[in-house]
């Protein structure tokens, strides 16, 4: 969409925080944390609406490999296909703290990123022609 939309004339920065974490804060959660609602997100839940977070809920659960799943294949896949409670990983580990260093840091690296995006030139994030 952010490409589309830059053919129009109108320049949109995608930011995702949860892959700025892993060179961010690269030992603050295992590799078997940082996916879909494991600790790292259910940190950042915490820190910001603890009330909606109840951690004696949280599971861990190894997703399920599906049956002709094989490298370089993406299925069209719904998370009930890999996950029974919908965690791939560990979520037991997710603390408040850890939310929010994690928030915390993502904001200020964001905060690098728009503050780059106005120094910038206009003429670096048109569309440029096509060879």
């Amino acid at each position: 969409m952010a490409r589309e939309l830059r053919q129009q004339g109108l320049f949109v920065s995608v930011f995702q925080w949860w892959p700025a974490t892993i060179k961010l804060l690269p030992e603050l959660f295992k590799p078997e944390e940082r996916r879909h609602a494991g600790a790292e997100e259910t940190s950042m839940n915490l820190a910001l609406h603890s009330h909606l977070v109840n951690l004696d809920k949280a599971v861990d659960e190894e997703p399920r490999k599906h049956v002709i799943q094989v490298e370089g294949l993406t299925l069209p896949l719904d998370t009930v296909d890999e996950t029974s409670s919908g965690v791939f990983g560990k979520q037991s580990t997710a603390s408040v703290k850890k939310g929010k260093l994690v928030f915390e840091t993502v904001v200020s690296e964001l905060v690098k990123h728009v503050n780059e995006l106005k120094k910038a030139k206009i003429g670096d994030l048109t569309v440029k022609s096509k060879v």
